[in-house]
């Protein structure tokens, strides 16, 4: 009897966490020049902005109102300007 091919493999989907990375690091720089200094909520399924707010509580909760759930959205600071911290 002759032996079977082996399938070939299925690619490896990304991680939520690589999907996530690989969208800010596409989208970053644009993002970062339309919204300086704001928080920007993103619809993971399409990349879609669906909110933009000055601080990231305010962010999460236009998206809500909007109609999206946390799970739905990926949220970062478009921060232009360096971040002084005293430690």
């Amino acid at each position: 009897m002759p032996k079977r091919a082996k399938a070939a493999p299925m690619p490896a989907r990304p991680s939520p966490i690589d999907e996530e990375r690989a969208f800010w690091q596409a989208h970053r720089a644009e993002l970062k020049a339309r919204y300086p200094d704001q928080f920007v909520a993103i619809r993971r399924s399409t990349g879609e902005v669906v909110a933009v707010e000055p601080d990231f509580s305010a962010a999460l909760q236009a998206a809500k109102r909007a109609g999206f759930g946390q799970s739905e959205i990926w949220c970062r600071g478009m921060r232009t300007t360096p971040l002084n911290l005293i430690v």
